[in-house]
């Protein structure tokens, strides 16, 4: 797993690591959170792994359809992405929060099963492995 250096605000900071002083660069730039998105010239900097700087956006409604997979209804989506909050488009991947089946948009922004082209497409992708993850995790904390 790769780890990058990113900038943080103050408040970020306080948030995830109120225990210790921060070191600051002496020649501060204006920049962007990497955890907020908010502008900051703190100076700071921390160590992330690639795969925890994905960010989950708001809710987007879109047209209420059933996972082609266990039949559970859904009528929003959030974005999973390091730069932007898009709201979905038509050939866009999603999981079922349910089950966890992966598929896609269709023109309507209704839910379709992926092509075999897709599925090859998404193969390994980070995105989807994070958010699998995650629904794991939340999933099994569910249960307890």
């Amino acid at each position: 797993m790769s780890a990058k250096t990113v900038p943080i605000c103050d408040d970020c900071w306080r948030r995830h690591w109120q225990d210790r002083d921060p070191i600051r660069l002496r020649q501060r730039t204006q920049e962007t959170c990497d955890l907020c998105r908010k502008q900051t010239m703190s100076g700071i900097y921390v160590r992330r792994d690639s795969d925890k700087s994905f960010r989950m956006g708001d809710d987007n409604k879109v047209p209420e359809s059933a996972c082609p997979s266990c039949g559970y209804m859904m009528d929003a989506a959030s974005c999973v992405s390091r730069e932007n909050d898009g709201r979905p488009e038509p050939g866009d991947i999603t999981v079922c929060i349910r089950c966890g089946h992966i598929m896609a948009f269709a023109d309507d922004l209704t839910l379709r099963d992926l092509t075999d082209e897709e599925a090859k497409a998404v193969a390994g992708d980070q995105r989807l492995l994070a958010i699998q993850k995650a629904r794991g995790e939340v999933m099994k904390e569910s249960k307890q």
